[in-house]
């Protein structure tokens, strides 16, 4: 009686987790709506919510013509920027089980994205080298 207690729940169990899809799969079934995606989005900018600071200031470079302005008003406005970067990246975090998964808070979702493929490696032509 006792075996068949352990080969029941064996079974069960191995059933049950027979259910359960990697994350990988799920990245290949909606590239923009699984929980991995949400709480990536979310460490990503918490870490670099900071970067809007010096972005927005470069930006601001661009466009202002006084120079005391644009300092200024890039570090109001980058400071700004980053706290509701790292608000959302930590709303993220907090509910990255819950649905939806691919609407981010803020555009562009993340201030750093990875490049979509690598580099194509050129060798150099004759007379660089």
């Amino acid at each position: 009686m006792r075996n068949f207690r352990r080969v029941t729940c064996f079974a069960l169990a191995v059933l049950f987790l027979s259910g359960l899809r990697p994350p990988a799969a799920l990245a290949l079934e909606d590239p923009g709506g699984n929980p991995g995606t949400k709480i990536t989005r979310g460490i990503v900018n918490v870490a670099t919510g900071w970067l809007e600071v010096p972005a927005q200031m470069a930006e601001q470079k661009k466009t202002d013509t006084t120079q005391v302005w644009w300092f200024f008003h890039g570090l109001l406005r980058g400071g700004t920027l980053a706290l509701a970067r790292t608000c959302y990246g930590v709303w993220d975090i907090v509910t990255f089980p819950v649905a939806p998964y691919n609407a981010p808070l803020m555009e562009p979702d993340v201030l750093i994205k990875p490049k979509d493929k690598p580099r194509d490696l050129q060798p150099l032509p004759p007379e660089a080298q």
